[in-house]
C-alpha cells in the first residue's frame, strides 16, 4: 500500500499528506475525509486533522500512530532522507536487520496480497493471521479464529508470498527441512513472529501480530504490583502460561521498566525476537537462537560472560537451560523467564520435575533461595469492549513460600497466597473476581478459572 503512494496512487493533493494516506491504507473513506476537512475548516480555532478523526470516530489513537509514521516516512522519501540507489539501500536494510535482531525486507518487494491479509489482521486487533494453501485464511481475534471472506490461496499464490519476503536462507531452510521461525517486521510499528511451514496441502504460514514497541503494564492491563518483578537485583522471576496467554509480552513490559528506570545491562535470549528494546537508561543487547546463537543454554553459558546485570530468557524448555537460568540466578543476576505452565503450583512442580529424583532435594533448596516471584496468567474475553484482559496469579518469595519449595508441598500455596494479598500476593480466582466485579469479564470466568 505504501509502495502506491510512493507512485503517486493517491492524486488528490487537495485533501493533506495524512489524509490521503488515511484514505490509501483503507482506515476512512474520501467521504468522510472531506467531512473531517469541513468541519476542521468550519472551526474557529482550527485543530489537527488527526485529532478530528479521532473525535469523529473515523480512527482511534493507534491508528493515527499508524499515519504519523508513514506520514514521516513518506516525507523523509520525498526529500530525500532515504538512500535512492539500490546500492544504499540493501546496506541499509543489511543494518536494520542487524540491529533488530531478524531479517527485513523492503515493503516494496513483498508480495501485496500478503501485505493486505497482514494490514488487515493488525487494523482487527488480531494476535494471528493463518494462511494455508487451498483453504480460506483465518485470524485469531479475541482469542476466536475467525475465517476471512476471500477465496482460498492457491499452493503456487502461498508460495509467492512466502519467497517474496523469506530470507534466501530461510527459504532454503522451508525448503529442506519443512519449516522455520523467524521475526518479520512490515512496518515501522509492526512486527510478526512468523512461522512457514509446508503441509499435505503445501505450504502454509503462522504469523503472530505485534507491535514492535515493548507495552507497558499498563498498556497491558497488567496490575501494578507486577513491577515490584524489577525491583530486584537477583533472582529469578517466571512469568507462565499456556500458549498464546501473553506472557512475552508480560516479560518486554518487564524489561521496558527496567530500561527505563535503572542503568543496566540488559541481555535478552529469544526465539525468535518479538519485541525490539531500544537503550534509555540501560544498555540491551538481544540475541535470536538460531540466528545469532546455537541455543538457549549456549546463549545463557556466553551471556554469563558479558557482563549482565538482567538476562531475559524467552523460554526455560530443558534441563540444561533451567541449571543455567538457576545458577544464574543465585550468582548475582537477575533472571527473567517463562514457561508453559498453568499455575504458580504447577510452575514449581514441573521446574523442579525436570531433574532427576536424587536432585531434586537440592534443586528444591536452590530454587527456594533463587526465587523472586511468579506470575501465573491467561488471558480472558472483556465483554465491556474488544480485546481480552489478562488475569494473573501472583505470588512473592518469602519465608513461608520458600518452606513449602523446601519440603515439596506446594499443593497448600493457594492458603499462602490467600493469606498475603497485603504483600501483593493474589490467586487467579481472586483475580477474576476482581475483573467481574470491574465489569471487565463475564461472571462464567470465574467456573473457568477454578477448574483450571
Amino acid at each position: 500500500m505504501l509502495r502506491l503512494l510512493a507512485m503517486g496512487a493517491v492524486e488528490d493533493h487537495s485533501l493533506g499528506l495524512l489524509g490521503r494516506l488515511a484514505v490509501q491504507l483503507e482506515m476512512i473513506t474520501v467521504d468522510q475525509l472531506r467531512h473531517a476537512l469541513f468541519r476542521q475548516v468550519e472551526d474557529s480555532k482550527p485543530r489537527p486533522l488527526g485529532a478530528l478523526l479521532i473525535e469523529l470516530d473515523f480512527i482511534d489513537e493507534r491508528q493515527l500512530a499508524t499515519l504519523l509514521k508513514a506520514q514521516n516516512r513518506w516525507t523523509e522519501g520525498r526529500s530525500g532522507g532515504v538512500p535512492r540507489s539500490r546500492r544504499s539501500r540493501e546496506k541499509l536494510v543489511a543494518v536494520q536487520a542487524f540491529l533488530r535482531g531478524g531479517d527485513v525486507t523492503p515493503v516494496e518487494d513483498v508480495d501485496p496480497a500478503l501485505l493486505e491479509l497482514v494490514y488487515g489482521a493488525w487494523d482487527r486487533y488480531a494476535s494471528d493471521l493463518h494462511i494455508h494453501a487451498g483453504a480460506v485464511p483465518f485470524v485469531r481475534v479475541d482469542g476466536e479464529v475467525v475465517p476471512l471472506q476471500m477465496a482460498a490461496p492457491s499452493v503456487g499464490e502461498v508460495s509467492r508470498m512466502l519467497r517474496s519476503f523469506l530470507p534466501e536462507e530461510s527459504w532454503q531452510e522451508l525448503l529442506n527441512e519443512g519449516d522455520v521461525d523467524l521475526a518479520w517486521q512490515p512496518h515501522d510499528t509492526l512486527r510478526c513472529r512468523v512461522n512457514a511451514f509446508i503441509s499435505s496441502a503445501g505450504p502454509g504460514v503462522a504469523i503472530r501480530i505485534l507491535s514492535s514497541d515493548p507495552p507497558s503494564l499498563q498498556d497491558l492491563g497488567l496490575p501494578n504490583i507486577l513491577a515490584r518483578c524489577v525491583s530486584f537485583h537477583q533472582g529469578l522471576v517466571l512469568v507462565t502460561g499456556p500458549s498464546g496467554s501473553g506472557k512475552t509480552s508480560t516479560c518486554a513490559a518487564l524489561v521496558r521498566l527496567i530500561n527505563e528506570e535503572r542503568a543496566d545491562n540488559i541481555i535478552t535470549i529469544e526465539d525468535p525476537i518479538e519485541y525490539v528494546h531500544q537503550p534509555d537508561r540501560s544498555a540491551v543487547l538481544q540475541r535470536e537462537v538460531g540466528g545469532h546463537t546455537e541455543s538457549f543454554p549456549a546463549a545463557l553459558r556466553g551471556a554469563l560472560r558479558q557482563d549482565p546485570d538482567v538476562l531475559l530468557v524467552g523460554e526455560l524448555r530443558d534441563l540444561e537451560s533451567v541449571s543455567l537460568a538457576i545458577s544464574a540466578a543465585e550468582t548475582g543476576h537477575l533472571v527473567l523467564a517463562t514457561m508453559h505452565t498453568h499455575s504458580v503450583a504447577g510452575t514449581i512442580d514441573r521446574l523442579v520435575g525436570s531433574f532427576p529424583a536424587v536432585q531434586q532435594p537440592q534443586i528444591r533448596a536452590m530454587f527456594s533461595e533463587s526465587l523472586r516471584a511468579i506470575v501465573s496468567q491467561r488471558l480472558v474475553r472483556r465483554i465491556d469492549g474488544p480485546g481480552r484482559v489478562a488475569a494473573c496469579e501472583v505470588v512473592f518469595n518469602n519465608p513461608s513460600v520458600a518452606n513449602l519449595i523446601r519440603e515439596n508441598r506446594t499443593f497448600q500455596l493457594a492458603n499462602i497466597i490467600a493469606l498475603s494479598k497485603s504483600a501483593g500476593m493474589q490467586r487467579m480466582e481472586d483475580s477474576l473476581r476482581t475483573l467481574v466485579d470491574a465489569g471487565a469479564i463475564s461472571p462464567s470466568e470465574l467456573s473457568h478459572g477454578a477448574a483450571g
